[in-house]
């Protein structure tokens, strides 16, 4: 097989201190995955770590040995934003309104959104169609220029040219999509067991359609720190919280599929989850199903033995 190196990219992930990367060839009709890294921080990449240079010099250099490591030769880099780096929004406006309304609109949603002043933020808009005949769906996007301006400082110090940067719940559902090799799901959700806990993305016909986390404490043993029983009623009631607005005022919905991903999931849990959401497949993500493997990197341990935990690296090079 040869390669195209115009279109080989790194798709990144950083969350809480894990790092996660994917370098892959994209073609128009598949991915092919050359190889994968994964590597630890010595402190959480949050708000107050991307402040301080000797977080930013120790992440630059945890990167370039990696990428030496793994023989990477990608020049560029699309980089997924974890979810509590940004702040999100999703309005419904009329469908057909003008594009200077619309702006209008999101700026005041801006305005309300954010407690410090507007400049200091870069805002992002997506329109996310679910068929819809009254309303759009309008995804609002707000992050701090001084954290953009400090991941292009972390960059500079590797060969990575920062190309593109997207939040990770997109990534995430572009992962799952694949290809167009699956027909979407016309309601389903991603739970995600981290660092931080329990992260939730939902995702109406193949699009973002909503998403929240619920802070919980994890053991030595990189679960949760409740029984099973408890986390699957804990993660039922969050999931019935998150798409009630969704379909206010019509019958309730079941969901298709549960995507589990994340380092702390515990597969205990999932027959109790089975019981409460019967009708649902639930299933561990995986973002290698419809991808092609370049050389070696099918037998890459990284790659079988959890493969979900690349959902949102995937994601990224399929942007």
């Amino acid at each position: 097989m040869t390669s195209n190196e115009g279109n080989v990219h790194l798709g990144l992930g950083l969350s809480g201190k894990v790092l996660r990367a994917v370098e892959a060839e994209k073609h128009a009709d598949r991915l092919v995955i050359k190889s994968v890294a994964e590597a630890t921080l010595d402190h959480p990449f949050d708000a107050s770590a991307v402040d301080n240079p000797d977080f930013i010099a120790h992440t630059a250099q945890v990167i370039n040995d990696k990428l030496d490591d793994r023989s990477i030769r990608a020049q560029t880099v699309y980089l997924a934003l974890d979810r509590r780096l940004v702040l999100l929004k999703l309005i419904k406006v009329d469908r057909g309104i003008s594009d200077a309304e619309l702006q209008d609109h999101v700026e005041w949603e801006v305005n309300q959104m954010l407690a410090s002043p507007r400049d200091e933020f870069n805002v992002g808009v997506e329109k996310l169609d679910y068929q819809s005949d009254e309303y759009e769906t309008i995804l609002i996007a707000a992050v701090r220029k001084q954290l953009l301006e400090q991941l292009r400082d972390l960059f500079i110090r590797t060969p990575l040219n920062l190309s593109k940067v997207d939040l990770d719940v997109l990534a995430a559902v572009r992962g799952l999509r694949g290809f167009g090799h699956r027909h979407p799901d016309a309601l389903a959700a991603l739970v995600d067991f981290n660092s931080f806990g329990i992260d939730f993305t939902l995702i109406q016909n193949g699009k973002y359609a909503g998403s929240s986390e619920i802070a919980t404490k994890m053991n030595d043993k990189h679960g949760l720190d409740s029984d099973p029983q408890s986390v699957a009623q804990m993660v039922d009631e969050e999931l019935k919280k998150l798409i009630e607005p969704l379909f206010a005022g019509q019958h309730s919905r079941s969901f298709d599929t549960i995507y589990l991903s994340g380092d702390r999931a515990d597969m205990e849990f999932i027959p109790y989850l089975q019981k409460r959401l019967q009708t649902a497949d639930i299933r561990f993500a995986d973002p290698f199903q419809n991808t092609e493997m370049f050389l070696g990197a099918d037998s890459d341990p990284l790659v079988n033995n959890n493969p979900e935990n690349f959902l949102i690296p995937v994601g990224m090079v399929m942007s």
